[in-house]
């Protein structure tokens, strides 16, 4: 629904999200890609990004 409102929102969060703690928090690199890894199939277990 919220993709029909605003297309394209969720990735842009996530970039500007994950540019947030890599430039400002100084996350690491290999960190936030570990932490995406974990939200995505967290998202898909519960069945929030299912098709």
């Amino acid at each position: 629904m919220l993709d029909g409102i605003f297309p394209q929102l969720l990735p842009l969060i996530v970039v500007i999200g994950t540019w947030y703690l890599m430039a400002k928090r100084g996350l690491s690199p290999v960190k936030a890609m570990l932490l995406l890894l974990v939200l995505a199939a967290a998202g898909v277990a519960c069945g929030l990004f299912a098709g």
